[in-house]
């Protein structure tokens, strides 16, 4: 209720919203339900089975409408200007395709779990610096919450040609990655997303917070590498930014080697460039 409620009182108002339950157990129908009996703006659908998670993410986007498009979890929370700003922003620049602002993550009971420094480095006005910065942001920073942004939906559907969503880990990123190759990203920092994160753990009175301590050593596991890198390039193919990502995902592949300490931190020049090779190919 908290996450439907955060998007009927937006401050913005000139929304659709389609909920796709996806065949839930819970109490989801009844009070999705509700809620549509008092606002025609919300359309409920319910599964006849469950879909996945991918599949109901792709449900939702075939059937949008509009030049404007976002997805929103069902159990997270967007500050009451969110709408607005993030309109705002794509309306002030055609060239934006993109709008997000700060993360939060709250635990079961609503307590400020983490917070995090923030997505600036993906704003730059040099589009091939923000397609850096967001290749080069450790994992564990929250780069896949941009999913969560307000997007043009033709760069949506562009984006999902090229990269969908799909099993393999980092598929949000990679396609994140997919839309900013493709536009421009807007940062406007009252937009706010409370991302929850239910642990069994959680307690009312007592919330435990999630500390990361250097977060460079916090990213791609090595036997998810290579698959990693090659849905980065599928991300940014026919872009003019594919040598770049092929690049830097590949001195990130060898940096994760090194820390790991699995090769000697002097690797050789000529190990690299036949790596690289082979990406190329």
């Amino acid at each position: 209720e908290a996450a439907l409620d955060s998007i009927v009182q937006q401050n913005f108002q000139s929304w659709r919203l389609l909920i796709s339950d996806n065949h839930s157990s819970d109490h989801t129908p009844e009070i999705v339900r509700r809620y549509a009996s008092l606002d025609s703006r919300i359309r409920f659908v319910r599964q006849d089975r469950n879909l996945g998670a991918l599949a109901n993410f792709k449900f939702v986007l075939d059937a949008a409408e509009g030049d404007y498009f976002m997805w929103a979890a069902g159990d997270d929370i967007l500050s009451p200007g969110y709408l607005e700003l993030g309109t705002a922003a794509l309306d002030a620049d055609p060239a934006v395709g993109l709008a997000f602002g700060n993360l939060i993550n709250i635990d079961t009971f609503g307590h400020v779990i983490r917070t995090y420094p923030g997505f600036a480095e993906f704003s730059s006005p040099k589009q091939w610096r923000s397609v850096f910065s967001f290749l080069m942001s450790p994992e564990i920073m929250g780069k896949a919450n941009l999913i969560y942004g307000i997007m043009r939906l033709r760069i949506v559907r562009r984006a999902w040609e090229a990269s969908p969503l799909n099993e393999n880990w980092g598929s949000d990123m990679t396609f994140v990655l997919a839309v900013i190759a493709r536009a421009r990203f807007a940062l406007r920092d009252s937009m706010i997303l409370r991302k929850r994160i239910v642990r069994t753990s959680d307690e009312r009175d007592c919330p435990s917070p999630i500390i990361v301590e250097n977060p460079k050593n916090h990213c791609f596991e090595l036997a998810d590498g290579r698959r990693y890198i090659a849905d980065h390039q599928k991300a940014t193919r026919r872009t003019p930014y594919w040598f770049l990502t092929t690049v830097t995902m590949w001195l990130r592949f060898v940096a994760v080697i090194v820390r790991k300490g699995a090769v000697r931190a002097g690797m050789h020049f000529r190990h690299l460039m036949k790596i690289l090779t082979e990406s190329v190919r």
